[in-house]
């Protein structure tokens, strides 16, 4: 009888074996082993947020990550019907780090309506990944106030609930913020 299995593991992976077993008393004879495994590339960023804002003349946004492994850049894209896009600007990254970081860009050449701004992050190998959706309200009015806000189920929610929500401004505007 063997003394044990040994097997070496690389970091970034998951392995999953499956064993069948058949025996009497305290030791057991193993009828099949199956080595099954699971390549699992580890997340490029861990993103803690992404927010914008108006501030004067200018919208800020800015972004935190929590960790980074080959983060090349980040891009900037703008819309003003959060359908179509177009970049920005681009926002190199730290390529690597285990500690929080942020970043931020100021947009001093909007448009006076609801811009929507999303971030899309990019790897060293070109992976790239898309990181949710803000919207900054630029409009001329700025009488136009928030009358309610819902989630997708239709229930009231404030500004603070995480999930997608719908505002409803008193100028009859609708806005679906991620």
């Amino acid at each position: 009888m063997g003394t044990g299995l040994s097997y070496t593991v690389t970091p970034g992976q998951c392995y999953t074996w499956c064993m069948t077993y058949s025996g009497n008393g305290p030791g057991c004879v193993f009828n099949d082993f199956c080595p099954y495994y699971q390549m699992f590339t580890p997340l490029p960023i861990e993103l803690s947020y992404f927010a914008g804002s108006s501030q004067g003349k200018t919208n800020v946004l800015q972004w935190k990550t929590e960790l980074e492994k080959n983060n090349d850049y980040f891009i900037l894209e703008v819309s003003s019907d959060a359908t179509n896009w177009n970049e920005l600007n681009i926002v190199d990254a730290a390529g690597n780090s285990n500690q929080p970081l942020l970043y931020s860009y100021q947009d001093n050449n909007f448009k006076p309506q609801i811009n929507y701004y999303r971030l899309k992050q990019v790897d060293y190998d070109g992976t790239s990944k898309y990181h949710g959706i803000v919207a900054v309200d630029n409009s001329k009015g700025k009488d136009v106030k928030v009358i309610r806000i819902l989630n997708m189920l239709g229930q009231d929610v404030n500004e603070n609930y995480e999930g997608i929500k719908l505002f409803y401004y008193s100028d009859g505007t609708v806005v679906k913020q991620f």
